[in-house]
């Protein structure tokens, strides 16, 4: 019988905890982008107020608390481009919208975990867990079941601000294909964050500044493409608020805290709460499709979040060392 410590097994389970309201707030981004972009206002904009929003919610509570964001310049690059990618994984998300449902889009979106995994294996010498393998076998058979379900309409209807039509192929290629590439992005973004070698800082330093040059890219987006629209309606500010603060502040700062405890593998795997809820949003708020495929997808996927939170203890001690070197 394996003896655990005290302190690591806290560490860990809080990981686990950590990792699951990271994926689950980020599973929301439907439920505050959707309205937006019904209203009129693009995805390009939806983003500036996203990471915009964060950034100044984030850079409050660091001033209050006597934060030192002094950093050299080399860490200031690698956030960066870790923002870059992140950026990169949200706004081709949204863009999926205009093509194939919100709860499809995140599904898809969630094939990062096999990207992270074999990242990991082929270029920085992690075991691949049996145990590992069967959680992300099960949470891809649940995304497949999900994702091939016939009934994917947009989740943009043709008054929203979405994007045009495609100039070839079908627009659930695109919007599959988008949601792919933003899954791929995202698995850079983790793979980033536990192999970067940041120097030391708080979670919440982490998180401010990748959201701050995130805005920074999202304001050049929105510039270059004329997007950039200002939201006049208080139900429009509230969403906006809501999606900088939920899904971008505690989705963020929580992922960050559970790769430094669980590494980036395993919290790519327990994302798997990231399109259930989407998927869940989709359907009690905006009414998407329910079938027996769905719910089957759905059923899978939660046991590969089950089996991964009892991955053995040598790969959380891995983890760990990776996450102090992040």
């Amino acid at each position: 019988m394996k003896k655990y410590s005290y302190p690591s097994l806290l560490s860990r389970s809080s990981g686990y905890l950590l990792g699951l309201l990271s994926a689950s707030t980020f599973g929301m981004i439907p439920l505050f982008t959707l309205p937006l972009m019904a209203s009129g206002i693009p995805a390009q904009t939806a983003l500036v107020y996203r990471f915009g929003g964060a950034s100044i919610i984030l850079g409050l509570a660091l001033w209050l608390k006597g934060e030192n964001f002094a950093l050299p310049s080399a860490a200031l690059l690698k956030l960066a481009l870790l923002s870059f990618f992140y950026m990169l994984d949200v706004i081709l998300l949204f863009y999926a919208f205009s093509f194939v449902s919100s709860g499809v889009a995140a599904t898809l979106e969630f094939l990062c975990p096999v990207t992270v995994i074999l990242i990991m294996t082929l270029f920085y010498g992690e075991k691949f867990s049996p145990r590992a393998g069967l959680a992300t076998g099960l949470a891809l058979a649940g995304v497949a079941l999900l994702s091939a379900s016939p009934d994917i309409d947009p989740a943009l209807d043709a008054t929203a601000a979405r994007l045009p039509a495609p100039p070839f192929g079908s627009p659930r290629l695109w919007g599959v294909l988008l949601a792919l590439f933003s899954g791929f992005a995202n698995a850079l973004y983790l793979v980033g964050l536990q192999v970067a070698r940041l120097p030391k800082m708080s979670d919440l330093l982490l998180t401010f500044y990748i959201m701050a040059f995130g805005s920074f890219f999202c304001f050049l987006n929105a510039g270059a493409t004329s997007s950039l629209v200002w939201i006049a309606d208080l139900r429009g500010v509230c969403m906006g608020f809501g999606l900088a603060l939920v899904t971008a502040v505690i989705s963020n700062a929580t992922l960050i805290m559970a790769i430094r405890r669980i590494g980036s593998t395993i919290a790519s795997i327990l994302g798997v709460m990231e399109p259930l809820t989407a998927v869940v949003v989709g359907m009690a708020i905006f009414g998407e499709a329910c079938s027996s495929r769905i719910i089957c997808g759905i059923t899978i996927a939660l046991a590969a979040a089950v089996i991964v939170v009892l991955v053995p203890e040598k790969n959380s001690r891995s983890a760990r060392r990776s996450g102090q070197s992040a």
